[in-house]
């Protein structure tokens, strides 16, 4: 397993800084020290910078780690464009769809624990996924397209939403039918709480029959919901005790508590000055604990739990995921080479749509 860690905060930003408080590995004499090269990270420095200062981005955390060591911090910019407050090291950033590896693990405890297996179907746990059918759209001979509903080739499992092989999808990420259907119902809105998001999802049709494609879509969300029901009790406060505690993720929740507000990063306007309204609020009292990308958190927390998984799941001797189960888990078996290009490219977009949006 590669030892290297990547972290970035595309929201905000600082340069050559050390963290107001520990980090949860030891700082490196030079990035050469774990092999890296200074002049290449002031190269990404100073590009960030350009950002920052065009005001496409308020301000960034950004930490490089490797071979157990800090080997490069920068904060940069403004906490929050409306106020003067600088970025600090611990500002709190919405982490979106990092969210999702942590829900992850989480499942992976459970099969640890022998109470699910990864072959289960999600109806054992959540019926009215069972129920759902797979949507094909045919054009009517008004040229209008109407949804063909029929039933899946096999029931969706555990590993279907660990995999994104479910058929579900998000509803904002195309036109079809389908995607339609998601924004009507509203899916992922955060007046619903966890259970009231999959009665609505199960609802709605699949894209594809689980174990057929691969797209990236509210899988994970259901993953969340099917661990209050394994555990009793909200997402958030099984994640707590499963992964935030043990590693000392002091920052990580889905509301960030009054006492901590003051460290919120913000976004700043889009580009041509028109005001950025974040997708969600971190203090709104949502009802909705979103696996697939609600949590906050620090740049420091989640190095805690990036390096607890490139150490084969532990970290300072507090381990959340056995060695084997890890690897399992992170194998990446359903995905073509070609599919594999395609991800990258994928990502690549997602990442410049970031600093946009």
């Amino acid at each position: 397993m590669k030892k290297t860690i990547l972290a970035l905060a595309l929201v905000a930003i600082a340069t050559g800084a050390r963290a107001e408080t520990p980090l949860a590995l030891p700082m490196a004499a030079t990035p050469e020290e774990v092999g890296l090269s200074s002049a290449q990270l002031k190269r990404l420095e100073a590009v960030t910078k350009q950002h920052i200062d065009s005001g496409l981005l308020p301000g960034a955390v950004m930490l490089v780690a490797r071979r157990g060591k800090v080997a490069w911090l920068s904060v940069q910019g403004k906490r929050d464009p409306a106020t003067p407050d600088p970025m600090k090291a611990d500002s709190i950033f919405r982490i979106y769809s990092m969210t999702k590896p942590i829900v992850s693990v989480a499942v992976m405890q459970m099969v640890e624990e022998g109470r699910l297996q990864v072959t289960d179907p999600v109806a054992k746990f959540l019926p009215d996924i069972g129920k759902m059918k797979v949507g094909t759209e045919k054009a009517g001979a008004d040229g209008t397209p109407t949804l063909l509903l029929a039933d899946p080739e096999r029931p969706m499992t555990v590993q279907d939403l660990l995999r994104h092989t479910s058929g579900l999808v998000y509803g904002g990420r195309g036109t079809s039918l389908i995607n339609q259907s998601y924004v009507a119902a509203k899916i992922g809105d955060r007046t619903m709480n966890n259970e009231e998001f999959v009665a609505s999802l199960s609802k709605l049709a699949l894209r594809f029959s689980p174990g057929a494609a691969w797209e990236y879509g509210v899988s994970t969300d259901v993953l969340g919901r099917l661990i209050e029901v394994v555990d009793g009790k909200k997402l958030g406060e099984s994640l707590s005790e499963r992964v935030f505690k043990p590693l000392g993720m002091v920052d990580t929740q889905f509301q960030v508590p009054a006492g901590k507000l003051a460290r919120a990063a913000q976004p700043g306007p889009r580009p041509g000055g028109q005001p950025m309204t974040p997708r969600f609020k971190v203090d709104d009292g949502a009802r909705y604990e979103s696996g697939g990308g609600g949590l906050t958190g620090t740049m420091d927390d989640y190095l805690r739990f990036a390096s607890a998984l490139a150490n084969g799941g532990a970290l300072q001797g507090k381990r959340i995921i056995g060695k084997q189960t890890l690897a399992f888990a992170i194998y990446m078996v359903q995905v073509s080479d070609p599919d594999r290009i395609a991800l990258r490219n994928q990502f690549r977009s997602m990442v410049q749509a970031a600093i946009i949006d």
